[in-house]
């Protein structure tokens, strides 16, 4: 139920902050020409997100 607490206790803002930061690491990594670096480096940045928001 780590997700639902976490919906309770975030504002919309914070929402739309990790929403943006998530889309743009995503992007980024889309981009890079070596596949397999890429999902890794994209895995890290999320987890990097999913943390310091504590999700």
């Amino acid at each position: 139920m780590l997700a639902s607490k976490f919906e309770e206790n975030i504002s919309k803002s914070d929402e739309d902050v990790v929403l943006t930061a998530l889309c743009q690491e995503y992007e980024r990594r889309v981009a890079q020409k070596r596949k397999t670096k890429a999902g890794k480096d994209l895995e890290s940045s999320i987890e990097f997100i999913f943390n310091y928001f504590g999700i």
